[in-house]
């Protein structure tokens, strides 16, 4: 090949590259304009946190809702509301129900049960009417300080915008001087740069606007829709519906998107918040195989969002799976909610031999515990209990473990997940911070029988 003719070949190939990076640059403005405008008439661009509206309306993803009156609504539609559980947030969820009194009744389309508390109308902000898929994502990335993604988003526009800068003639600077002298001259650089420089501002006014503009959805886990066939319908997620066992106080699937909340699979909105240092890890609908919290065992915790009175007739329960042998705190109940408690005890831990423990403080602390080896890599169900004839500790269905101690420490405080002080309590546990993964972490405002623990061990994750 001549040398006219590779440089022929590479101008192509630069044409290509450049008209793609164009091409990407466009798109992503059109979508960020597409979810932007509709703020300027009034109407409300919200970003999706999390996923109780999955599979067809994501985390990442922004709906705008169009203002409407609260009589217009109608069963079917989806709303965005202002979340009774969270004052200043709101909730993307569907319209299921009016009560008698006026009342709304919502659900997740991804959840088994209607949300726990109704809304009032006034509290209405409009009704979905647009979906801009993932272009919410860095807004959500940003909430979630997540700086590896925003870096190589900020990179891959970086890249689309150089290679942008290159589009020009695809036969080349000798193809634009061969065509006639003076009526066709060459792109100014100075000038294509410029274009450039005013393409990209725009493109990051535009996203500033939209996670300016976005008021974030919490679109959380605490109710399933069934398709209606409007605009927005979702279909259910089956693997993700499970009805809560009797008495269940709270209890946390971890089946949300990535992010921060912990939602409250019992329908009673006592939501959890996870810490930096937790996350989620991700799962299948195959028996056993769904998504779980994965704890690092340095740093992180999952704490419950309100502070609540310490019961003395309760039950607890975890399953875990881990192969450390530095102990760490499962589940338990302390009186703050950063840091390690000062008041702490209604505790789940293991010990660095992978023992479980289950410890309650009546002036002194008293644990009971099971045989070690826990800490073999398998999944493992941690049950305890304690009522007028008290504690009982279950290992995968069994009883391993009795005291006839049926008193615990009087405080106010909150249901701590990972992490919490461990001092004072039997065994060796070289840390406090537990390492592995933990699921379906539920508390019961009742004693559990025998027989309903082998049958959550049954039932499985």
């Amino acid at each position: 090949m001549t040398r006219s003719g590779h440089a022929s070949a590479s101008t192509w190939v630069v044409f290509a590259a450049a008209l793609l990076g164009r091409t990407v640059l466009v798109v992503t403005v059109s979508l960020l304009l597409w979810a932007a405008l509709p703020a300027s008439w009034a109407w409300t661009p919200t970003t999706v946190v999390s996923g109780s509206m999955a599979p067809k309306i994501l985390p990442g993803d922004v709906v705008v809702a169009m203002p409407v009156h609260d009589r217009e609504v109608t069963i079917g539609q989806v709303l965005l509301v202002e979340d009774p559980d969270h004052p200043e947030a709101l909730l993307l969820h569907r319209l299921v129900a009016r009560t008698p009194s006026g009342s709304l009744q919502l659900r997740g389309d991804a959840n088994p049960t209607p949300d726990a508390r109704t809304v009032e109308p006034e509290d209405v902000r409009g009704v979905g009417v647009l979906r801009v898929p993932l272009v919410g994502l860095p807004a959500l990335w940003v909430r979630e300080h997540d700086v590896g993604r925003l870096a190589a988003a900020t990179l891959g526009l970086g890249g689309a915008l150089v290679l942008s800068s290159r589009l020009g003639s695809p036969g080349g600077p000798e193809a634009t001087r061969a065509v006639g002298h003076g009526r066709r001259r060459r792109r100014s650089v100075r000038a294509e740069r410029a274009r450039s420089v005013v393409f990209v501002g725009a493109l990051a006014a535009v996203l500033a606007v939209v996670i300016v503009v976005d008021d974030a959805a919490r679109a959380a886990f605490t109710a399933t829709a069934a398709n209606t066939g409007t605009r927005l319908a979702t279909a259910t997620f089956p693997c993700l519906q499970r009805a809560p066992f009797a008495h269940t106080y709270l209890t946390y699937r971890f089946d949300d998107a990535p992010g921060t909340s912990a939602a409250d699979g019992s329908g009673n909105g006592r939501h959890g918040t996870l810490t930096s240092g937790v996350s989620l890890a991700p799962g299948t609908c195959r028996a056993g195989d769904s998504p779980s919290l994965l704890t690092g065992g340095v740093r992180g915790q999952v704490i419950t969002d309100a502070a609540v009175d310490a019961p003395q007739i309760f039950a607890i329960e975890t399953w875990f799976r881990t192969t450390t042998t530095t102990g760490g705190m499962l589940l338990g109940f302390g009186n703050l909610r950063s840091d390690q408690s000062t008041k702490y005890d209604r505790q789940l831990y293991l010990s660095d031999e992978g023992a479980v423990h289950f410890g309650a403080y009546n002036g002194t602390n008293i644990a009971i515990s099971s045989a070690a080896g826990l800490n073999d890599g398998v999944w493992h169900l941690a049950t305890a209990t304690m009522d007028a004839s008290g504690m009982r500790l279950y290992v995968d269905g069994e009883q391993v473990a009795a005291s006839s101690n049926a008193r615990a420490e009087v405080s106010t405080g909150w249901w701590r997940i990972g992490f919490d002080n461990l001092n004072g309590w039997p065994g060796n546990h070289t840390t406090f911070h537990f390492k592995g993964n933990l699921d379906n972490v539920a508390v019961y405002e009742d004693t559990l029988p025998a027989a309903a623990v082998q049958e959550h061990f049954a039932v499985g994750r």
